[in-house]
């Protein structure tokens, strides 16, 4: 039994090993020379045992991939939903992105579905580029018709929660970025970059 321990600490901590390594030196090279490059090695064993549905779903449950990027260069964990209610002229009627919560616990849970869905996002675009067969294609479209259905709920129910005269609303997911993470002082260098937003009518 010690034996079988040893050889799955061993197997659990290379995985998180090869994983920061092929993430410190992918961010690395796109933050310095600003390009994209295949990493041999790491980057294979990434893409083509890693990437792979079964053993995702184990770096998830493994808490190996929390979605927080703690291994990736500039990367921001503090992402947050937004709603804009707007009337027929499309002039702003309210906008929210504390959504009526009545505590900050419950708040910052949400704030954790942001960043669950931030990563979901990012996963779709990542099977779109790399399964272009018709399987692919179908899951894409099934994991955006999720994420347009969940905007579309999150918009709709602030909209019937203020009960105001709204014509449309627009549902924006963000997240918070330094522009010089290098910078000591980089909470001076902050800006919002917009993942995701889609504008819907109301019916």
């Amino acid at each position: 039994m010690s034996k079988k321990l040893t050889i799955f600490f061993v197997l659990h901590f290379f995985i998180v090993i090869t994983l920061a390594a092929y993430m410190e030196i992918k961010d690395t090279i796109f933050h310095f020379y600003d390009k994209r490059v295949s990493i041999p090695v790491l980057g294979d064993l990434k893409n083509k045992v890693y990437d792979n549905k079964y053993f995702t779903n184990y770096l998830i449950l493994s808490g190996i991939n929390t979605g927080y990027g703690f291994f990736g260069l500039g990367v921001s964990t503090d992402k947050y939903l937004t709603v804009t209610l707007y009337d027929s002229s499309k002039n702003m009627i309210d906008s929210t992105d504390y959504f009526n919560f009545r505590t900050q616990t419950a708040y910052n849970r949400f704030k954790g579905y942001a960043s669950f869905l931030a990563n979901y996002i990012q996963e779709t675009e990542e099977i779109a580029l790399k399964d272009k067969s018709i399987k692919g294609i179908e899951i894409c479209k099934t994991r955006n018709l999720y994420i347009n259905k969940t905007f579309k709920w999150l918009g709709k129910n602030y909209s019937a929660l203020k009960n105001v005269n709204s014509r449309s609303y627009k549902v924006k997911l963000s997240t918070i970025v330094s522009n010089n993470i290098w910078e000591e002082n980089d909470n001076k260098n902050l800006q919002i970059y917009d993942i995701k937003e889609i504008e819907f009518a109301v019916k």
